[in-house]
């Protein structure tokens, strides 16, 4: 990896990040997209995860948990099976995928723009940023999966164990102290995710995978 690819690199990726935010799904375009079932759905499980919290953090019966819990596992069925139909207005879907393959060809044109200005435009130099790339993002899995389970190991495990403690033998839950682990739980994973960040891993990564797909994409457009 020399300093050409990682100018590229960074190029491509903020070229990526301009293109996403303008294609970015806002409500209103939901508005036009999901039919009302879609909208009925989705309150229910936002409905069933709120009556969850709820039911362990007051003296409620426990048997309204099961109830909850199968509300929101029949509401995931439910989207996962139900024609697209019911879900979508089929226009609209078909307008929005049109609209999404013109903003990836506009993507990968504005990709190749980059290239021939950084005088990497032929196919044996396209190819060598390839495997560049994935030689990259395999160095960065292997540290990734070193990184998840330093994770599980100093946060994820202990604070399972913390809210297993907190609650007392009714199975209720002391929702002060659940609030406390919660807030600690999101502290220290900002803290690693900043950490992640300033020693490059985070945008590192992401910069390889965008700029990979972004090479192997252009022949689509060719």
């Amino acid at each position: 990896m020399n300093i050409k690819y990682i100018v590229v690199r960074n190029e491509v990726f903020r070229c990526y990040r301009s293109h996403k935010k303008i294609h970015a799904r806002k409500y209103k375009d939901m508005k036009r997209l999901f039919k009302p079932l879609q909208w009925f759905l989705f309150v229910l499980a936002l409905l069933s995860c709120v009556s969850i919290l709820v039911i362990m953090a007051l003296p409620i019966n426990n048997a309204y948990v099961f109830i909850s819990y199968t509300v929101l596992l029949l509401d995931i069925v439910a989207v996962d099976k139900l024609p697209d139909e019911w879900l979508f207005n089929m226009n609209e879907k078909e307008k929005e995928s049109m609209e999404i393959i013109e903003y990836d060809k506009s993507f990968h044109n504005k990709v190749s723009d980059i290239l021939i200005k950084y005088k990497l435009n032929t196919s044996q130099q396209i190819e060598i940023l390839i495997k560049d790339c994935e030689k990259q993002l395999s160095f960065l899995t292997k540290k990734n999966i070193i990184l998840s389970r330093i994770i599980e190991i100093l946060i994820i495990s202990p604070l399972s164990a913390m809210v297993l403690i907190l609650i007392d033998g009714d199975r209720h839950l002391n929702l002060n102290m659940f609030l406390v682990v919660i807030f600690i739980s999101v502290l220290l994973t900002g803290i690693i995710l900043i950490f992640s960040k300033l020693i490059g891993f985070g945008d590192s990564y992401n910069k390889d995978k965008c700029l990979l797909d972004a090479l192997n994409g252009l022949e689509y457009y060719k």
